[in-house]
């Protein structure tokens, strides 16, 4: 857990840890953007939270391949564009409403879906 010492980018070094089960870096300095490679290494993953950075871009899709995933924080950053299907259509997650930009958006009827706030 991080908060409020790193700078730069988010470093795909990171997904050479693949016994990871939760990444918190939420409340520094970070820029660029989440990258795609987490989804596709880090299989145990079960905690996200990068929020209150200065990350920008798109969710990556790739982030719906973590099976494990239950929480996903990505608020107060500059992250653009919508909820990628691969993580909103995901049937594993309990909650009614999914959280993106501090804005509710309603889950459809045939996923139950993690919180993005």
């Amino acid at each position: 857990q991080s908060t409020g010492r790193i700078s730069g980018k988010i470093p795909v070094d990171i997904t050479r840890a693949t016994l990871l089960e939760g990444l918190t870096l939420r409340g520094n300095n970070l820029i660029g953007s989440i990258p795609w490679q987490i989804g596709c290494s880090l299989s145990n993953l079960a905690i996200l939270s990068v929020e209150n950075n200065l990350l920008e871009g798109t969710i990556p899709p790739q982030l719906g391949l973590l099976s494990k995933l239950e929480l996903l924080l990505l608020s107060s950053n500059r992250i653009s564009g919508t909820i990628p299907a691969e993580i909103s259509s995901v049937n594993r997650f309990n909650s009614q409403y999914l959280w993106c930009y501090e804005t509710p958006v309603r889950a459809n009827s045939k996923s139950s879906l993690l919180y993005v706030i």
